[in-house]
């Protein structure tokens, strides 16, 4: 649709058309639909935390104590009470790996896609790290202990050290810009 307006004043006329576009109005899915779906292709269910949420899809450490401890060196905790299927993967907002990446960032919409950013990547990732390992049937041991590592406890250790702030700082674009077939 086009609009032409025309504004006149003491000094002059002013003339202007306006482009107006109507579209679809979105579907909009509702949480309870979401997680349904994601049910139905085996998805866990992604659960945000931070020390101190300001947002009420975010709990809190304290309420998250009831289940696991969390703390700034934490990056995510994985809830698979049968010890088969994965049903929820806690990640944490509060964490000094995405805290120290934001500080570098100079601007408030780069700090939010770096959130989700980090958000996406260590969620897929232990999905398939743990998706790998329990369909390998892998037994995690250290190299000084002989007793087995639960895989929730492998998976934190490795995203507590430097793996997390490699999928932070990877970008994938730059990768692909510069292969060349």
């Amino acid at each position: 649709m086009q609009i032409k307006i025309d504004l006149s004043s003491p000094v002059g006329t002013f003339e202007e058309t306006i482009l107006i576009e109507i579209d679809q109005p979105q579907k909009e899915q509702n949480k309870q639909e979401e997680k349904e779906e994601n049910e139905k292709i085996g998805l866990p269910e992604l659960v945000l935390t931070s020390e101190n949420p300001t947002d009420d899809k975010i709990i809190s450490w304290e309420k998250l104590s009831k289940v696991t401890d969390m703390g700034y060196e934490n990056i995510m905790y994985i809830y698979s009470p049968d010890g088969e299927k994965l049903e929820k993967i806690y990640i944490n907002l509060d964490s000094t790996v995405l805290k120290n990446h934001k500080t570098k960032l100079n601007s408030q919409a780069l700090r939010e896609k770096a959130e989700k950013e980090y958000i996406a990547k260590v969620y897929f990732h232990t999905l398939f790290l743990y998706s790998i390992n329990k369909n390998s049937k892998y037994k995690i041991t250290r190299n000084d202990q002989d007793d087995e590592l639960e895989i929730n406890e492998y998976l934190q250790s490795i995203f507590e050290n430097q793996y997390t702030s490699f999928l932070i700082n990877f970008n994938m674009n730059d990768l692909i810009d510069n292969i060349e077939f």
